[in-house]
């Protein structure tokens, strides 16, 4: 498939818990209720690819203010990984944020990836415990 086949555009309400389904699955720990805060913040700053009929890619790219974004849930479908897809998609929705700041959530082996490819670098780092009551 070539990325001539895939449509660009902003997400339907109803379609962003799928990503953050596939942010869960991917094993990036979304918080419950965070794509819900960010659509109250930002009702037009989810995206997605389209391709065959459904969706294959999201990012958000979440505008707080007029001198601050904030990016996440970028993730292609693994079927259609590989295609340019992804790094179309990303350009598409920063078209969002415009001159904003803009901060995201990556994927520590992917760090290198987002400045080579995108000029992104990174600030800070977090450190994420997690564990259960009692333990």
């Amino acid at each position: 498939m070539g990325t001539e086949d895939v449509q660009f555009r902003t997400m339907k309400e109803e379609e962003i818990p799928l990503a953050v389904t596939w942010a869960a699955a991917e094993g990036w720990n979304p918080g419950l209720h965070d794509a819900a805060c960010f659509s109250v913040t930002d009702p037009g700053g989810f995206f997605c690819a389209d391709a065959d009929g459904k969706v294959v890619g999201t990012v958000s790219v979440v505008n707080y203010n007029e001198r601050f974004s904030f990016a996440g849930l970028f993730i292609v479908d693994p079927a259609y990984r590989g295609q340019g897809i992804g790094m179309q998609l990303y350009r598409y929705a920063m078209c969002h944020a415009g001159s904003r700041i803009v901060g995201c959530d990556g994927v520590v082996a992917m760090v290198e990836k987002y400045r080579r490819d995108s000029g992104l670098y990174q600030y800070y780092t977090n450190v994420r415990y997690e564990g259960g009551a009692g333990e």
